[in-house]
């Protein structure tokens, strides 16, 4: 009896043990599980702010040009606030130390980028020295509004939308003064290159496979782009208007990918008129992914709205 009071005691004493190590081992795994949970967690909200801002661009790049209105910025205009304040002071606390060359060489690349974004506007202006140095100072400016970083990893969702209707607003100021320095036909030319720079590098993409074996002269890369631009604008109208008078989700997607196949079948078609048959065959070979690659975005968006 003794001897096996004595193992009882003894399994007691290890059960316990057990219990013990599995209790302990239990919130172990507990806060780890919270932690993961947590890192996750953090992990998600930051892909939401980057998938977020993609279809913000995205629907930047679809957005039709709103009417502009005359407005001077000012403490009460909104829009002044995207260069103003804190992002400005940090900024020019930086051109004593050693990021001068860093910014030194930004400055470079916004002016090569106006220079060759509006080349084709450049081409048809003539206008007084003083000017065209407005038109220059004013594109710049334009130029460092477009490309303003105002998301990051620490962005509130909230806040998103809100600073991209803040660059919205700052961009149609600036495009107002742009347009009154400019005449009817310069005006347009501007309103078609001011967001042309997809379209522009696509356009260099066919250019660049083609200069070995049968370029493009810039008389016909100029056609091309602008005939691009109007087809583009085209199905911005289009899209605008199907938002407003749609409110189902998959009629909207419809009538979207019909807008965008009328856009790229118009497109092709002007574009056969000044083109030989070598030419035309790469620009539709590249144009049929690109469009495909469009309608999966623009399809991506539409979803998420």
């Amino acid at each position: 009896m003794t001897r096996f009071s004595a193992g009882m005691s003894a399994c007691a004493l290890a059960c316990a043990a057990a219990a013990t190590y599995l209790w302990v081992e239990n919130k172990n795994l507990e806060l780890k599980f919270d932690q993961e949970r947590k890192r996750f967690q953090e992990h998600t909200q930051q892909q939401d702010a980057r998938y977020l801002e993609a279809v913000a661009a995205f629907n930047a790049y679809l957005e039709h040009p709103v009417e502009r209105r005359n407005q001077q910025a000012s403490p009460e205009n909104p829009a002044s606030r995207i260069t103003s304040g804190s992002a400005i002071t940090a900024r020019s606390s930086l051109t004593h130390s050693a990021a001068q060359p860093l910014l030194e060489a930004e400055e470079s690349s916004l002016q090569q980028a106006v220079s060759e974004k509006y080349r084709v506007l450049f081409s048809e202006i003539s206008l007084d020295a003083t000017t065209e140095k407005q038109l220059q100072s004013l594109l710049l400016e334009r130029e460092r509004l477009a490309t303003l970083p105002t998301v990051n990893y620490f962005s509130a969702p909230e806040s998103i939308e809100e600073h991209a209707q803040l660059r919205t607003q700052a961009l149609d100021e600036v495009d107002q003064r742009i347009v009154d320095l400019l005449d009817a036909n310069s005006s347009r030319l501007f309103e078609l290159t001011r967001n042309s720079e997809f379209e522009q590098h696509q356009l260099k993409e066919v250019t660049d496979s083609l200069s070995s074996v049968n370029p493009l002269s810039h008389e016909q890369e100029r056609t091309l782009l602008l005939a691009k631009l109007r087809h583009k604008e085209a199905f911005n109208i289009a899209m605008r208007d199907y938002a407003v008078a749609q409110s189902n989700k998959r009629a909207m997607a419809d009538e979207a990918v019909k807008a965008l196949t009328r856009y790229r079948d118009d497109y092709l078609q002007e574009a056969s008129a000044y083109l030989d048959e070598e030419q035309m065959a790469a620009l539709t070979d590249f144009e049929a992914l690109s469009f495909e690659e469009m309608e999966d975005s623009l399809l991506a968006s539409l979803q998420t709205q």
